[in-house]
């Protein structure tokens, strides 16, 4: 599950510096001045795909609502408040492992007995990673990766770059779907 998070003006995107984030693409990214990554072989218009993985840090420095509540207001009604949730947070992408269950696993009923009930947060607790590597050694669990992880630092880097595109577009508004 997710959030497209759209900035239109006339109903149209508006066009942004090429970026590369959300789980859409993976493309080397070149870091400016600003601590924004904008990639090579862009995005260049101001949307964004990003994982309901990071809902509560959303919604405890954008208020109840989350990212949802960008729904309909302009970038300079948003702009404040998604740059100090950014600061908050920080934009250090978490690089390590996020460990889930396979979808086959989870369909099939092939997850033992003792393991049934775990959640990602069981799965990713280093104190339990001895029987985690057991679980991906049978096919049953795999690293998805540092992006669907809900850390501080990958939820605010989407803040940040949110934050950038409503200060260079206050007129624009926000679309939200999930």
């Amino acid at each position: 599950m997710s959030y497209d998070i759209y900035l239109k003006k006339d109903d149209e995107l508006v066009r942004v510096p090429p970026f590369s984030g959300g789980g859409i693409q993976q493309v080397e990214p070149i870091r400016f001045a600003d601590g924004i990554e904008y990639a090579e072989i862009p995005n260049e218009e101001a949307w964004i795909n990003v994982t309901w993985n990071y809902g509560a840090h959303f919604r405890e420095h954008l208020g109840e609502e989350g990212i949802v509540g960008l729904d309909g207001k302009t970038g300079a009604e948003t702009a404040k408040a998604l740059q100090a949730g950014a600061d908050a947070l920080g934009t250090e992408k978490y690089t390590g492992p996020w460990y889930t269950w396979q979808v086959s696993a989870i369909l099939g009923g092939n997850i033992p007995m003792e393991y049934q009930g775990w959640t990602t947060e069981e799965l990713n607790n280093p104190d339990n990673w001895d029987e985690v590597s057991v679980l991906i050694g049978k096919g049953l669990v795999y690293d998805t990766g540092g992006y669907w992880a809900p850390m501080p630092g990958n939820a605010g880097w989407v803040l940040a770059l949110l934050a950038h595109w409503a200060k260079n577009n206050p007129d624009a508004v926000w679309e939200v779907h999930t």
